[in-house]
C-alpha cells in the first residue's frame, strides 16, 4: 500500500532553461563529511550563472465558493490524483472536484460520530492503496473512506493527535508527530521540542519512531512561540527533505535507511523582520531578528525548489533550484497573477502535478480559491 502525494512531478521547462544557459559555471561549492554525512555548502550564486528573472504563471482554471452550501474557510492541504481530481481541507470538511474544477462531494459532518470529526489543519490527509485516510484531532482517530466517499473504516488514534502525514514507502505509513505538548510545564526560554518521525503498520497497530528533528520554541509562563517551523517535500517515497530550523539548512533523510545522509547549505544574505507592535496585557516571545530562510520545499522531477524569505520589489518569492546531489543550479522569482498570493499559515499552499502547479490562493479582500497555473518562462 502507497499513499500517492504530488511532490514528485517533472517540469520540462527547468531541463530547457539550464542546458540554454550561456553562462553556465562549474560548481564552486564545497563538500565536507562529518559522522558519515555529507555537508554540502553552496555558494550564493547558481551554477546556471543566470539573472534573478522573474517567471511568470499563467490561469489555467480557478475553483472559488459559491457562497452558500459551498465556502472555503481556511483552505489547506491540497491534493491532485492520478486522475488529476483536486482535493483539499477547508475546516470541517474534505473537498473533491475533477480535473474541470467541477464539484464531486465534500466529506467529513460536524459531530462525533462515523464520518465525522474536526480533522484540523496541516497534512492530515492522503491516499493509501487508493482510499482516502483523513487523520481527524478531535475525536482522534484515522478515518478511512472509499474514493466515492462512502466510509469504510475508522480507527482510534488516541496517542497520535498531532499527526502529520509524509508519505509511504515499503508497505509503511510514515509521519510526524508534533510533541510541543510533552514539555515539562512551567519550562521558560529557548527549547529545542523534538519532532519525531514515526514508521507505522497501514493499520496503525504498530509503530516506532525512526528519527527526531529538533524544532526551536521560545516557553514563558503556559505560552510558546516558535522560533522556527517545519517544512518537507518527498521524493520517490524514500529520500525525505526536511527543513526545522530558521537557518539556510536542508536536511534529506532516507527512509530506508532511516538515517541523515546530506545537510545542504547555502550561502544567502539574511532578510530582517520589522519590529512588532506589542499590545499592553498580552504575552508576547522575544522579537526575532530574521525570517525562516526557508518557508516552502517542493519536489519537481530531479530538481528541489527551495523557496526563501528573499522577495522583489513587486512582493514576488526567491526559488533556489537544487539538483539531487545538492548543488544550487538555478534561481528566479515566482510571479502570481496581479491581487493574488498563494494562500500560507506557516507555509506556502502550493504543489505540483506533470506540467502545472496548483495553488491555493488568497485574493486581495482576503477571499480563497484554489487554481491550476502552467508556468510561462
Amino acid at each position: 500500500m502507497r499513499i500517492k502525494f504530488v511532490s514528485i512531478v517533472l517540469l520540462s521547462f527547468l531541463l530547457v532553461m539550464l542546458s540554454c544557459t550561456k553562462n553556465k559555471t562549474d560548481w564552486k561549492g564545497t563538500i565536507e563529511e562529518k559522522d558519515g554525512v555529507k555537508i554540502i555548502k553552496n555558494p550564493i550564486e547558481p551554477i546556471s550563472g543566470s539573472v534573478k528573472r522573474l517567471v511568470q504563471l499563467k490561469e489555467i482554471m480557478r475553483i472559488k465558493d459559491n457562497g452558500r452550501d459551498i465556502i472555503f474557510r481556511w483552505p489547506e492541504n491540497l491534493v491532485v490524483d492520478d486522475n488529476e481530481n483536486i482535493y483539499f481541507l477547508s475546516t470541517p470538511h474534505l473537498y473533491k472536484y475533477d480535473k474541470n474544477g467541477n464539484f464531486i462531494f465534500k466529506l467529513i459532518g460536524e459531530g462525533q460520530g462515523p464520518g465525522e470529526a474536526d480533522p484540523g489543519l496541516r497534512k492530515h490527509f492522503a491516499f493509501i492503496n487508493n482510499e482516502i485516510l483523513i487523520r481527524a484531532i478531535s475525536p482522534p482517530k484515522a478515518m478511512i473512506f472509499q474514493l466515492d466517499g462512502i466510509l469504510k473504516n475508522e480507527i482510534k488514534l488516541e496517542s497520535f493527535r498531532r499527526l502529520e502525514f509524509i508519505g509511504s514507502f515499503q508497505d509503511k505509513i510514515y509521519a510526524f508527530q508534533e510533541e510541543i505538548s510533552m514539555v515539562p510545564r512551567g519550562k521558560n526560554g529557548y527549547v529545542d521540542v523534538p519532532t519525531p518521525v514515526y514508521e507505522f503498520s497501514t493499520d496503525f497497530q504498530e509503530h516506532k519512531k525512526i528519527y527526531t528533528f529538533p524544532i526551536n520554541y521560545y516557553f514563558v509562563g503556559s505560552a510558546w512561540f516558535g522560533q522556527a517551523f517545519l517544512e518537507y517535500a518527498l521524493k520517490d517515497f524514500q529520500s525525505l527533505f526536511v527543513v526545522h530550523t530558521s537557518e539556510y539548512k536542508i536536511t534529506k533523510f532516507n527512509l530506508e535507511s532511516k538515517r541523515v545522509e546530506d545537510v545542504i547549505t547555502r550561502k544567502f544574505n539574511r532578510v530582517k523582520r520589522p519590529k512588532r507592535k506589542k499590545k499592553p496585557g498580552f504575552t508576547y516571545g522575544p522579537d526575532r531578528e530574521y525570517y525562516q530562510d526557508i518557508h516552502k520545499l517542493l519536489v519537481f522531477g530531479n530538481y528541489l525548489w527551495a523557496f526563501t524569505s528573499e522577495k522583489n520589489e513587486n512582493d514576488h518569492w526567491l526559488v533556489d533550484v537544487y539538483d539531487m546531489d545538492g548543488k544550487f543550479v538555478d534561481y528566479f522569482f515566482l510571479c502570481f497573477p496581479d491581487n493574488l498570493e498563494p494562500k500560507r499559515y506557516q507555509n506556502i499552499q502550493l504543489i505540483a502535478w506533470k506540467d502545472y502547479l496548483y495553488s491555493i490562493d488568497q485574493d486581495s479582500e482576503g477571499y480563497y480559491s484554489i487554481a491550476k497555473y502552467r508556468i510561462e518562462d
